[in-house]
């Protein structure tokens, strides 16, 4: 319904709520309200992703949450993509089978060039979990002889604007 808040009170549609028990732990439960629930949606509702080769960049809450959907549904090969190299270990938990942090690639090549040599001419899905524009738009090089299909999960800033293959707000 449009609604994210972290209010005292709120008016929401009926459809657009969900009881908690005041027994569960608020810091596990809010995991639900978004990430995981997003991240699940975005890989069972999407054909084709079974036997298929993902890439996903970012592995906060949502990418991890794409990581696991991906390996229920049997994806062949999940790449996890991200910065932070103590993300691996939680990457490789929920299911991928490989981590590259693109800040660390040999000879100073470019993540996209990577991602297509190491899966013998590109990937069929890549996931954006990063909320960053150039990792969405870098995701969109990474497809095998340019098809593929590319999902980005997370809201870019406003007002940013693509011109001239440039970035500009």
């Amino acid at each position: 319904m449009g609604t994210s808040t972290f209010s005292q009170y709120t008016v929401v549609a009926d459809v657009s709520v969900v009881a908690v028990n005041p027994a569960a732990p608020l810091e596990k439960v809010c995991l639900l309200g978004c990430g995981i629930t997003t991240a699940w949606g975005a890989v069972v509702k999407q054909q084709g992703v079974k036997d298929s080769t993902v890439a996903v960049f970012g592995c906060g809450c949502i990418g991890l949450g794409v990581i696991n959907a991906s390996t229920l549904v049997k994806a062949s090969r999940i790449i996890a993509i991200d910065t932070n190299p103590g993300k691996e270990a939680w990457a490789r938990k929920f299911g991928a089978t490989d981590f590259v942090n693109p800040t660390q690639l040999p000879g100073g090549k470019r993540i996209q060039d990577y991602l297509v040599e190491i899966t013998d001419g590109g990937l069929d899905f890549t996931f954006d979990a990063t909320g960053n524009v150039w990792s969405a738009f870098i995701g969109c090089f990474s497809h095998a002889d340019a098809g593929g299909d590319r999902l980005t999960l997370c809201v870019p800033p406003s007002r940013l604007v693509i011109r001239d293959g440039e970035f500009r707000p």
